[in-house]
């Protein structure tokens, strides 16, 4: 499996609770709408609302894939 994760910062203007909101309650939503095909042409429209929580400075992303061990 490969996973993609995100370790992100949120703006300082926002609170903990408005961060958590508005990932989970309007960018959420938006994000699921585009996750087939058409993700790839609405990139930039998520980009555009990630800016709107999101400190992209400070934040990073990698990709992993899981090993099973045991």
């Amino acid at each position: 499996m490969i996973k993609l994760t995100y370790c992100l910062h949120r703006l300082p203007s926002l609170t903990r609770a408005d961060f958590q909101d508005y990932w989970r309650n309007k960018h959420a939503p938006l994000a699921a709408a585009v996750a087939t095909e058409a993700g790839q042409k609405h990139a930039r429209i998520l980009f555009e609302d990630e800016a709107k929580f999101i400190d992209f400075v400070r934040s990073r992303s990698f990709i992993t894939k899981a090993n099973e061990v045991i």
